[in-house]
């Protein structure tokens, strides 16, 4: 079978498992395998006009069985990807690219967990963001109201599927998921239990809807129902999510851009700065808020790299160096070109600066716009360094790995926006809302 064209039926048991989800089914369950994608999109269409008057509590409840279930089905879950991860090494995938894939139990409780969390957040439906009293005597408030259908679609981490539906049913949206790569069945296993349960607890039954299909025209068909859907949130490599962006009829909420640099200011603690490092490299090599480069102040580079770096070499992080620091470096690799980064996921550019304006244009030329870091005492340099590095995350002292849903107190997020407009860092339950006005009156009309 060709395997960017993989279609799984809801009825079909995934791994010869009974998908009972041990006695939470919904009464109903709803057999979506025969629908086309514009009947699918035309479903959840008409499940976000019923998810806009669900009472908080209901959503809340949902939220909660579904956590509740997903630990239930844990055996169900994890085999279905361990297919995944069999499919995937018989394609070649890498180490690296594995992990991706990948879930355990502990994640699978870690993804539990920040559904929780969502469940217990404060409900963004509804709340008042500001009100005046017009010239004509109309009293105007501006509400907080879901945005509507969202669409997600995702390359290899199953995970997503959770965050997704966990996020846009606390915000009151319906959501349409496609995924595809070899996280395919492990995707529509969870996106099964998660309908299911949230159906027990009276949520509409196409409000969660995955889309059996892991062909390249899935994702193609959800960015051209302009109209249907009311914004794309992609998550994958960088080229992938550019060329939704590009090719895009549906507004997409961006998360690109995971090249992140860690500048060591000339008065920094030196400790300090190699833990944020070490953790960065050490801890979860390739995460997309890892550091890829670092930039030393010349006045500190010859100190951290004999003190620092030589050590993390030799617990096998690799370096590619510019001239300057390639003396300082001798087994590292020759960086020719200091605006290409490294995209090796157990590597780090290492670039020595004269001074933070060096630093500063580098990370605005070459960054990712997601996060940036600097190690400093100075508050002029912290302040220069927050003001004037473009990211939607400064981490002033601590880690860019900070920029998470789980560290910033939202629980899962869908990823972090890099856009300007309308969403900007790790995605919460507040970012899928937008606004209305109401306008109440006496008859009020134009004088």
């Amino acid at each position: 079978m060709d395997e960017r064209r993989r279609t799984v039926s809801l009825a079909e048991p995934i791994a010869g498992e009974d998908v009972s989800m041990n006695g939470h089914d919904a009464e109903h369950p709803v057999d979506d395998s025969a629908l086309t994608y514009e009947q699918t999109i035309q479903n959840s269409r008409r499940a976000a006009y019923q998810m806009a008057k669900l009472p908080a509590a209901v959503r809340q409840t949902a939220l909660l069985h579904m956590a509740e279930v997903l630990l239930e089905n844990e055996e169900l879950i994890l085999e279905a990807n361990r297919d995944d991860a069999q499919a995937a090494v018989q394609s070649g995938y890498t180490e690296t690219e594995l992990s991706a894939t990948e879930l355990d139990s502990t994640l699978l409780r870690q993804i539990a967990r920040g559904v929780r969390e969502i469940a217990a957040s404060s409900d963004p439906l509804g709340e008042v963001i500001g009100g005046w009293t017009a010239p004509n005597g109309a009293k105007i408030v501006k509400t907080r109201a879901p945005i509507g259908t969202i669409g997600v679609l995702f390359q290899e981490r199953p995970h997503v599927a959770v965050t997704a539906a966990a996020l846009c049913l606390k915000s009151g949206n319906s959501v349409v998921m496609a995924g595809c790569g070899h996280s395919f069945t492990t995707s529509l296993a969870l996106s099964r239990i998660m309908r299911q349960a949230a159906e027990t607890c009276g949520i509409p039954s196409h409000a969660i809807q995955f889309i059996e299909d892991s062909s390249p025209e899935t994702a193609r068909a959800l960015t051209r129902a302009f109209g249907l859907i009311d914004a794309i949130i992609p998550q994958g490599d960088e080229a992938w999510v550019l060329d939704i962006i590009e090719n895009s009829l549906v507004p997409v909420i961006a998360t690109v851009g995971s090249r992140c640099h860690l500048y060591v200011h000339e008065d920094a603690n030196l400790d300090v700065a190699s833990r944020l490092l070490a953790m960065s490299a050490f801890s979860e090599p390739g995460a997309s808020n890892g550091v890829c480069r670092l930039l030393l102040h010349r006045k500190i580079a010859k100190t951290f790299a004999e003190e620092y770096l030589t050590a993390m070499a030799e617990q096998g992080l690799t370096f590619r160096a510019c001239p300057e620091s390639a003396k300082l470096l001798p087994m590292a690799e020759e960086l020719t070109i200091v605006s290409e980064l490294s995209g090796d996921p157990m590597g780090l550019d290492v670039v020595i600066v004269k001074d933070i304006d060096q630093a500063i244009q580098m990370i605005n030329q070459s960054g990712g716009r997601s996060a940036e870091a600097i190690v400093a005492e100075s508050a002029k340099a912290i302040d220069r360094f927050s003001n004037e590095v473009d990211a939607a995350c400064i981490c002033v002292n601590a880690s860019t790995r900070l920029s998470n849903g789980y560290d910033f107190g939202f629980g899962v997020d869908a990823g972090v926006s890099t856009q300007k407009l309308h969403a900007r860092g790790p995605l919460s339950p507040l970012d899928l809302t937008t606004h209305k006005y109401i306008v109440y009156g006496d008859g009020c009309m134009l004088e």
